[in-house]
Formats: structure tokens, sequence, C-alpha cells
């Protein structure tokens, strides 16, 4: 029995995008078929394997049917390792920019202090490369057009936070930046889990590109540091 997933606490009202768990259970009643069959033979008794569904003629709607699926497989395959390798890319100016955000405005603090025109230009020109680098990639099935989109809408909303870091309301800039970088690293968070899921489902290894709204690996929430996340970064 599995336990339920506590949703994130919405803030002020506003909603907030939820931590996205996929938990597949597979196999258990073909399991416990397989145990009855087996108790059922007795010793010495000739077991006669099952024959498969026999292979579709060339040619034959099944055939021309299984030859498109396997393309789609294989191209959605392509999709998802070029949106990693997109997401590995601007989860490397993402976070650099956290970083600098958190010199001006830690996360937690009531105040922020103004950046400077340089720090702001250069936290742009990353998020930009972010944008650039994840816009560039196919769109692909319906999930994995959610999760490249998700990660666009994350560097968006960081983008506000930088917006709202050159402020010259010391007042309106602590919480405009607090807010947007809160929810876009959360809305970070969910698109990179989709994306390990995807990962997997195309067949792939687990790739671990959470954040911290301090752009510290070690803060990454513990939620997402289990099976051997760590640094929240890709699986060597």
């Amino acid at each position: 029995m599995t336990g339920a997933t506590t949703p994130r606490v919405p803030r002020d009202g506003e909603a907030r995008p939820g931590r996205v768990v996929g938990a597949l259970v597979a196999g258990l009643a073909l399991g416990a078929a397989a145990v009855l069959l087996v108790g059922a033979v007795a010793p010495g008794d000739d077991v006669v394997p099952a024959a498969g569904p026999p292979s579709p003629e060339p040619g034959s709607i099944e055939a021309v049917a299984a030859e498109l699926a396997e393309a789609q497989r294989e191209e959605s395959a392509v999709l998802v390792a070029d949106l990693v390798d997109a997401a590995t890319i601007a989860h490397g100016d993402v976070e650099g920019v956290l970083r600098g955000l958190a010199d001006v405005a830690p996360p937690g603090a009531a105040t922020a202090a103004a950046a400077g025109s340089d720090e702001l230009a250069g936290w742009r020109a990353d998020l930009g490369a972010a944008r650039e680098a994840l816009e560039a990639t196919g769109r692909g099935t319906d999930d994995q057009a959610l999760t490249r989109q998700a990660f666009i809408g994350a560097v968006e909303l960081l983008d506000d936070a930088v917006t709202a870091a050159g402020d010259a309301d010391g007042e309106d800039r602590a919480a405009t930046l607090t807010a947007q970088r809160t929810s876009a690293v959360d809305l970070w968070l969910a698109a990179a889990a989709r994306l390990d899921g995807l990962a997997l489902d195309a067949g792939g290894e687990h790739v671990h590109l959470f954040l911290a709204e301090d752009g510290d690996r070690d803060s990454v929430p513990l939620e997402f540091r289990g099976d051997g996340r760590e640094d929240g970064h890709e699986d060597d």
C-alpha cells in the first residue's frame, strides 16, 4: 500500500504548481497468476509454453500500424533526449541566476537590496540563453509539450524576479522578487520531476535537474533528493 503525497500548500490564495510524482505498480496480477500456474503443475508434467501472437503479414494493415507505432516511439525518444539536453543547459543558467538573486535577497528575508545594472544584464542574458535552448526543442506528445512549456514558464517567472530585483521601491522589490522566485522554482521542480519520468519511459536513465531557491544544490528539497538524487543533477 502506497502513501499519499502531500501537495504543496498554496501561498496567499495563489495556486502553486505541485510536485509531479509518478507511481507505477506493474505485474502484480501477472505475477500472482504465474505462481498459481507453477503450483498447479505436478513434477514431471510436460509444460507446453504458450505461443506468442503471430507476426502480421508484411504489407498488412497490422504490419503497417506496428511500423508506425515503432517510428512514433523512436521519434518520441529523440524528442525526450533533446529536451533533456536543453533542460540541462537551462538548469545551469537558472541555477546561476538563483545564486545571484540570493545575494541581494536571501530566501526568507523581508528586504532585498537593489541589484546593479551589470548584474541585471548578466542574469537576463543567462535566462535568455536558457529560454532559447528550451524553445529550440520539439513539442512532441502532449506530455512532452506540457513539460517543455513548464520549464519555459519557470524561466519567464524567474525573469520577472530579476525585473523586481532592479525595482527602486525596496518594499515592493522584496515581496515581488520572493513571490516570483518561489513560483519559478516550484514550476521548475514540477517540470524536472516529469522530465525524469519521460526519460525513463523512453528507455533512458534518471535525469535529476532539480533546483533550490538559493541556487545551492544542497538546499534542493528533500523529497527530490531520494534515490541517489543528492546533487540535483543528471545521474552519471
